[in-house]
């Protein structure tokens, strides 16, 4: 299923942990706003949720009475690694019903659970959990570093929306993409970006990261666009702004934005209050949806940061994160 990577925000939104990241020195990079079409290697197996198994005639619960949750991350069944969900369905089919050592990891810490595998109806044993080894979605690539060829996207990291847990990613890949529809957003319904990207053209990056202050990797080739700089967090003014988006096929346009408000000492995903103003985007999606997440936001000629979420209650409203931060989060 592929998803629009953006965060959704209400007002009464609880308090987000700062991050302490250093700070950028300024840099001229490339402002992007292309959508892209983005393909994650999950680092094991995700749980997104736990169910019944039907076993001569009565339900079983095998994982989930053995205290497996969704947001559980399956490295090994009895010893061995397991990357894949191919991984899983092999070693519980040849278990013969013996009971495996499992081994997870929940919020960052190794668990170890013993699950008996069940056989079901269609006689194949099975232990009643649904797993998956990747993720996939749409988002929009916020700038290239010439020099490097580095990419950062997104400005917040991608979580799993079946679980809502955060993805610990082996690698992944970027590809073009096109938009074809738009879900408007409303009051209280966040819109969305419809795209469709195919990999039988070939990635035209690699993921490295998936961190809390967007996606990092690599481009293979550096595109022929205006070069900008930073703009450091004290040059970032409120005031009139504009982001670079591709709400339409592939085309990037230009729309305007006020930044409202802004926290210099806030090192996280929700540093900027921006306001969308220009008639044409607010006509075309409402304002901010699903998908526009990681658009550059310029203001005086320079890249000061990127759209991160849309405020549920107002999709013309919405955070951002500051460049110099963004640029900062690549480990």
């Amino acid at each position: 299923m592929k998803l629009g990577f953006l965060r959704k925000t209400a007002l009464s939104a609880a308090l987000l942990v700062l991050l302490c990241v250093q700070s950028a020195a300024a840099k001229a990079v490339i402002p992007c706003g292309n959508a892209i079409g983005v393909t994650l290697d999950l680092s094991g197996c995700l749980v997104v949720g736990t169910g019944a198994v039907s076993s001569a005639g009565k339900s079983c619960f095998p994982a989930g009475r053995a205290g497996v949750k969704a947001g559980d991350v399956i490295k090994a069944l009895n010893g061995c690694e397991v990357s894949s969900v191919g991984d899983i369905s092999r070693i519980v089919g040849e278990s013969g019903g013996a009971e495996l050592s499992v081994s997870a990891v929940r919020d960052g810490k190794e668990e170890t659970f013993e699950i008996s595998p069940v056989l079901d109806d269609g006689g194949e044993y099975k232990i009643g959990v649904w797993v998956k080894d990747a993720l996939s979605g749409i988002g929009t690539l916020t700038y290239i570093d010439p020099e490097t060829s580095n990419f950062g996207a997104l400005g917040h990291g991608i979580t799993d929306t079946d679980s809502d847990s955060f993805a610990d990613i082996d690698d992944g890949n970027i590809y073009k993409s096109t938009v074809v529809s738009v879900v408007r957003g409303e009051r209280g319904k966040p819109g969305e970006l419809k795209g469709v990207f195919t990999e039988s053209g070939g990635a035209v990056g690699t993921v490295r990261e998936n961190g809390l202050l967007g996606i990092y990797g690599s481009v293979a080739e550096i595109p022929e666009k205006e070069v900008m700089e930073t703009a450091a967090v004290d040059e970032v003014a409120k005031g009139e702004a504009y982001i670079l988006s591709n709400v339409e096929g592939d085309s990037v346009e230009k729309f305007k934005i006020e930044i409202t408000d802004k926290n210099s000492s806030s090192r996280d995903s929700k540093a900027m209050t921006i306001k969308v103003t220009d008639p044409a985007l607010i006509q075309k999606t409402g304002g901010i949806v699903q998908g526009m997440s990681g658009s550059p936001i310029i203001q005086n000629g320079k890249l000061v940061g990127a759209v991160t979420h849309v405020f549920v209650n107002d999709p013309t409203k919405g955070y951002g994160i500051f460049a110099e931060t963004m640029l900062g989060g690549m480990n």
